[in-house]
């Protein structure tokens, strides 16, 4: 509505309810069959060989996944390479790795830490001086 529209909502109510009682019978009746033809039309039932196939599939699917679960696992011919990595850094001696941190190109503090096979781990830090 118009906030400087001077039609007050009594009026505006009053005339669509007298405009909702001149619709004759046959526009009511097509509007109604208009909007049951739009309707999704129902499904039939499924009988029930079609939920025993829908199980066995689902079964199917199961063995097949238990089955190629061997390939992912590292150690094994034809493991995936994410496998492989994965076992790489979960089987080493010592592990190593630097972490810097930097502002507008400008490196503020280096963090070195160790971690060995038995999880002892060291961390060097040097104190921040910015």
């Amino acid at each position: 509505m118009n906030p400087t529209d001077p039609t007050p909502l009594d009026t505006l109510l009053d005339d669509s309810i007298e405009a909702a009682r001149e619709v004759d019978d046959y526009a009511l009746a097509d509007a109604a069959r208009r909007f049951r033809n739009r309707l999704p039309q129902a499904r039939p039932r499924r009988s029930p060989v079609a939920s025993w196939f829908r199980v066995a599939g689902v079964a199917a699917l199961l063995v097949l996944a238990v089955g190629l679960a061997p390939l992912l696992l590292p150690g094994k011919p034809g493991a995936s390479a994410f496998a492989e990595a994965r076992a790489w850094f979960e089987q080493y001696e010592t592990l190593q790795f630097e972490m810097k941190t930097s502002r507008d190109g400008q490196v503020l503090s280096t963090v070195r830490v160790w971690s060995d096979e038995s999880g002892a781990t060291r961390i060097e830090t040097p104190p921040i001086t910015h």
